[in-house]
């Protein structure tokens, strides 16, 4: 306390209070820096996982949709061959003679 009335017998009071003032800011400033500091990280910590989990669950349902696709070929060529053994084992001929 005798530091502060030395000071203030020094330099006045209107100079002492400005010191106050700025050692109150810089430490304000200083708190608030590391609150969003704190606040920001997390937010980059969330959204990091969430872009990780996305493009995962993207790379898996890319894999499904190419052995979806694979089937799917696999079927339409079965499909074509079984036309292709009916049509050239006379379906056409016996679909003529029955609609003659």
């Amino acid at each position: 306390m005798d530091g502060l009335m030395d000071a203030i017998e020094k330099l006045g009071v209107p100079v002492v209070v400005c010191g106050a003032s700025m050692y109150f800011i810089w430490k304000q400033t200083q708190f608030m820096q590391k609150f969003f500091m704190e606040d920001i990280q997390e937010s980059q910590s969330r959204l990091e996982n969430i872009i990780v989990t996305l493009i995962s669950k993207q790379k898996e349902l890319e894999q499904k949709t190419l052995v979806e696709l694979a089937d799917m070929r696999s079927s339409y060529e079965s499909l074509v061959e079984i036309m292709h053994s009916l049509t050239s084992n006379g379906f056409k001929v016996s679909r003529r003679k029955k609609e003659d």
